[in-house]
């Protein structure tokens, strides 16, 4: 942890005291009010509880899934933003995420009847985002696979959403990713732009619409929604409209519009690739062209070098 009066931006080092940087501690720079903004280095895949809560922080960098130690032998991590990481820091406006995440799978037949392992997603945990009001755009990457309950809650500033492909979940439970408490509302909410070609399940209160349920013996009797004034427009792949106006609560949006940039993308890359082989320059093999230049023989035998910024 730092101490609570630093004041100004902040650089994470990639190392400290001869230890690699792969994860930022629980409450580590919680209660900053004039830390700024902060640069977590490629590596530090894990943002742990509580880590910023309360800062001063106006921005934020959020690091790739890129295994830039060479522990793992897939080349990539998972990311994990935890619980309440950024809970609370009311000057956040600005979350620099990857533009996307690459997702690999590879199957090991080393162990009895084959083990699947897919690395490479981003998680977001629950309330990890909750009261940054002054977030006007969330722009979720592709990769990005969970956003788990309240993780954006009662971001009351948003105008817009950005949903990737990638995405499976959104929410948990009766509680909605995008949604508020009461006597807030997302009413200044006007674009949500959903790469999903399946619409996924979403809770009764996404996206600060609130459902009331009123039951007699076990029997609901009345449902009544309330979309608080909601304007927002949601845009969809061309061709998945009638899916959204057909999908519990996707169908709540008063303007459902296709737009053809919209085109999903498939983030998973499965290994090896087409008889591709990758090598280091110590001539090693490895399952995927890392920073910096790699050697890449192709299937038909050809020898070429690619360099990975």
């Amino acid at each position: 942890a730092i101490d609570a009066s630093y004041s100004g931006p902040l650089t994470i080092p990639s190392e400290a005291n001869g230890y690699r940087v792969v994860k930022i501690g629980n409450y580590a720079l919680a209660d900053t009010p004039n830390l700024t903004a902060v640069y977590i280095p490629d590596g530090a895949y894990q943002l742990a509880f509580n880590a910023f809560e309360n800062s001063g922080l106006t921005s934020v960098r959020v690091p790739n899934n890129a295994d830039v130690y060479g522990d793992n032998n897939l080349g990539y991590h998972d990311v994990y933003i935890a619980s309440k990481a950024f809970l609370n820091c009311k000057r956040l406006a600005a979350i620099e995420f990857p533009e996307s995440y690459l997702i690999v799978k590879q199957t090991y037949e080393a162990y009895e009847g084959g083990t699947e392992l897919t690395v490479g997603y981003l998680h977001i945990e629950s309330k990890a985002f909750m009261g940054c009001v002054s977030l006007k755009s969330v722009r979720l990457p592709e990769g990005t696979k969970y956003a788990y309950s309240d993780a954006f809650t009662d971001c009351t500033g948003l105008e817009e959403i950005t949903l990737p492909s990638s995405l499976q979940s959104m929410g948990q439970g009766s509680q909605g990713a995008f949604n508020v408490s009461r006597g807030n509302t997302l009413g200044r909410l006007k674009s949500v732009y959903s790469y999903m070609t399946e619409p996924i399940k979403i809770c009764g209160n996404e996206f600060g619409w609130k459902e009331t349920y009123t039951s007699y013996g076990g029997a609901v009797q009345d449902t009544i929604f309330d979309a608080q004034g909601m304007t927002a427009t949601l845009y969809v792949p061309v061709g998945t409209k009638q899916k959204y106006e057909s999908t519990y609560c996707w169908y709540h949006f008063p303007n459902i519009v296709e737009l053809p940039s919209l085109t999903a993308v498939e983030p998973v890359r499965s290994l090896p690739m087409a008889g591709e082989a990758c090598y280091g320059l110590d001539g090693r093999k490895q399952p995927l062209p890392r920073r910096g230049l790699n050697i890449v023989r192709r299937a038909d035998g050809t020898i070429r070098k690619v360099f990975v910024k």
